[in-house]
């Protein structure tokens, strides 16, 4: 298995990347698709929520467009500072 990784490493031109690496990719990529923290401790067998919460990374896009989505429904124009009685 080890002359695999090395060979796809190499293959992919990644140099600093370790298999363990991928453990990260996977638990971010769960939470980004809205897997709660429990699902993912289960798949990656913590006992700990917090040793899940380190190998769950969101990217910074990711968290903006969260809260936008959030925010949406609870906003109206009003409340967001356009004044609607504005004619043209």
């Amino acid at each position: 298995m080890e002359q695999s990784w090395r060979t796809a490493r190499r293959l992919a031109q990644l140099e600093d990347f370790r298999f363990h690496d991928l453990r990260h990719t996977f638990a971010s990529y769960m939470a980004m698709s809205g897997a709660s923290l429990r699902a993912i401790a289960e798949v990656l067998g913590h006992r700990k929520l917090q040793n899940t919460m380190n190998y769950s990374h969101l990217l910074q896009s990711h968290v903006t467009s969260v809260v936008e989505h959030m925010t949406r429904p609870f906003l109206t124009p009003e409340d967001k500072g356009v004044d609607t009685d504005v004619q043209p």
